[in-house]
């Protein structure tokens, strides 16, 4: 009897620290996943206030509207031009023992022939070289109905041992994405989780750009 007690006793306290140990994995796997749904559909939604500002006649030219947007680490918002095959940013770099570099941002197969593509890289695969590497999205969310966009500076949030970027065919905000490339990337913005992106209506087109935030977190 006293035999089958200590099994049962064993069995309980086993059961009870996995429980301690699984619950709360499953609730940070399970918190993980919702960020990443937040930033989706956080997508859907700032590309739908770019279209919604630029329609709306009465807002008038020069009018402002700030919205926030709002990316997983690792990921981008990347903007490609009408005819632009890939977006292309040069690195300007601000420290001793730091190279400047380039990388280039292939469009997507989502994005129609013609028209100038909104995309939200989630998953990328990194192609590198000496001095510069590809980004390929594996896992893309695009929008191809958007007005013409232009951006104020394409170098959005603080900046970590960088001068600038310089950006062709497009732009790019970006998080951790150009740093995770390879380990000798010393140079690019840093960005919080929640960025507050300013709109303005000039003529055809919206002009963008960043709010001034605290250090990224």
């Amino acid at each position: 009897m006293l035999h089958k007690k200590a099994i049962m006793v064993k069995f309980l306290t086993t059961l009870l620290l996995a429980l301690i140990i699984f619950v709360p994995a499953c609730l940070f796997v399970s918190k993980f996943f919702a960020l990443s749904d937040q930033a989706k559909n956080n997508f859907g939604e700032f590309a739908s206030t770019l279209t919604t500002f630029y329609e709306n006649n009465n807002i008038p030219v020069l009018a402002h509207q700030s919205d926030v947007l709002i990316l997983d680490s690792g990921t981008a918002l990347v903007y490609f031009e009408e005819k632009a095959t890939q977006v292309k940013v040069n690195v300007i770099s601000d420290c001793v023992g730091c190279s400047d570099y380039s990388f280039t941002l292939e469009r997507p197969g989502r994005c129609s022939a013609g028209k100038s593509c909104l995309c939200l890289f989630r998953k990328v695969e990194y192609g590198v070289g000496d001095a510069t590497f590809s980004v390929k999205g594996t896992d893309v969310l695009c929008d191809d109905t958007i007005p013409t966009l232009r951006m104020v500076d394409c170098g959005i949030g603080t900046p970590h041992s960088v001068k600038s970027y310089r950006c062709e065919s497009g732009f790019l905000i970006e998080r951790h994405l150009a740093d995770k490339a390879s380990l000798r990337v010393g140079a690019y913005y840093d960005n919080n989780r929640r960025i507050s992106i300013q709109m303005e209506k000039e003529g055809k087109d919206v002009l963008l750009s960043g709010v001034i935030a605290p250090p990224a977190t």
